[in-house]
């Protein structure tokens, strides 16, 4: 009996400058063989995240370090495209 392997942590990045993006990016990268992972998509603004969420669901959010908690929550909150 074989071992089914995982299936990818889906990924989305979320920050209003490029290159943040990119770099973010890059990290991820670093870490896929040990953690497989997919990026689902980039946004540059919460907004547009959530509307990409929509369309593209995903497991993970790596945000912007600037946005708060409350921002976050409020963000999310205002989608079901977000599974708790």
């Amino acid at each position: 009996m074989s071992e089914e392997a995982p299936k990818p942590l889906r990924v989305v990045i979320v920050d209003d400058e490029a290159p943040a993006r990119s770099r973010v990016r890059d990290l991820l990268s670093d870490c896929a063989s040990e953690l497989p992972l997919t990026v689902v998509g980039e946004a540059a603004s919460g907004r547009a995240a959530i509307e990409m969420l929509e369309r593209e669901p995903a497991d993970s959010m790596c945000a912007c370090r600037k946005w708060t908690v409350s921002k976050l929550r409020s963000t999310c909150s205002s989608s079901s495209a977000l599974r708790p």
